[in-house]
């Protein structure tokens, strides 16, 4: 199945997936929709990639979705331009001055990529998704889901090695974590690499530093939001909001530790946990078993029942 998933054919390009570029608040957006022939649920699922990733990270995880019959989008997140809409939500403003706080001050380029998000759901007109998020993708997905709760309600959102829920951190350790991140940590170091494996790493390699290297300013910007990211009262509020949260961590996560994750989730703001071997990146290197494990937590269709007269 690995070789399957990681072969050198363009699945982007195949029968039922769509790339466009859209322009979402000013900004150029490279998107991509796949459609599988059978679908089991009328709801996609949006993946939103993690810091420094783009589609191409994540095209044999969307295999993974739709061979399991889910429509899945995504996007790049823009590196140059887009405007910030409006963002103030008066109903979570009064949520945060019952519990005597004010209101979130959101950094500008999470909420940027939080209104990317939100105008591609527009733009494909969709009223609900499921959501499948990773690292960085977690605090803009959460910010676009406070802003449009409406278009997650009664679905899951799943958090796969999530930003922004081992409490207080710095830039500094973060960068030093990235460094320390490997492919194949130790609990998974039984685990075959396949030569299919090894070339899509190959493959990728190029993508965060043609990231960093698109927008030098708002790199630094981003790494800066990354880190001092806290979501737990955006969780609760989700939660309230009727919005499924799943949190999947890894024991080898060096960027977000499984320790101090486990530390500070708490109940109030979680549906469930999942711990699973691996590191943080291998959501995107092993596919078949990670985002199997995720989409296997996302809001499952109901049974159609035939009318009775």
């Amino acid at each position: 199945m690995l070789e399957g998933l990681h072969n050198k054919s363009d699945f982007f390009e195949s029968k039922g997936a769509k790339k466009e570029r859209l322009v979402i608040n000013g900004a150029q957006v490279e998107t991509v929709d796949i459609k599988p022939e059978n679908q089991k649920d009328e709801v996609p699922v949006l993946v939103a990639p993690g810091w420094g990733a783009t589609m191409e990270s994540f095209k044999p995880g969307l295999k993974v979705l739709s061979e399991k019959g889910r429509r899945s989008i995504s996007l790049d997140q823009p590196r140059n331009g887009g405007t910030i809409p409006d963002s103030h939500n008066e109903e979570v403003e009064k949520w945060y001055k019952d519990k005597g706080e004010k209101y979130p001050d959101w950094p500008s380029e999470e909420l940027r990529k939080a209104h990317t998000i939100l105008g591609l759901l527009d733009q494909k007109k969709l009223d609900k998704v499921d959501v499948i998020a990773h690292s960085e993708g977690a605090i803009n997905v959460c910010i676009a889901a406070m802003l449009n709760p409406e278009k997650f309600t009664g679905r899951t959102i799943v958090l796969y090695s999530p930003a922004g829920v081992i409490g207080k951190d710095s830039i500094f350790r973060l960068q030093k974590s990235a460094g320390a991140s490997k492919a194949y940590p130790e609990s998974i170091s039984n685990m075959p690499v396949t030569e299919a494996e090894t070339e899509y790493l190959k493959s990728t390699t190029h993508i965060t530093p043609d990231y960093m290297k698109a927008n030098p300013l708002r790199t630094v910007k981003e790494l800066l939001a990354i880190s001092q990211a806290q979501i737990e009262d955006m969780l609760r509020y989700l939660r309230e909001k009727g919005i499924k949260i799943v949190i999947i961590g890894a024991v080898d996560d060096t960027i977000f530790p499984m320790d101090r994750m486990q530390k500070n989730v708490k109940k109030d703001f979680v549906d469930g946990f999942l711990s699973v071997r691996g590191g943080h990146m291998q959501i995107q290197v092993h596919p078949e078993l990670y985002m199997s494990a995720a989409e296997s937590m996302l809001t499952k269709p109901k049974e159609k029942t035939e009318e009775k007269s």
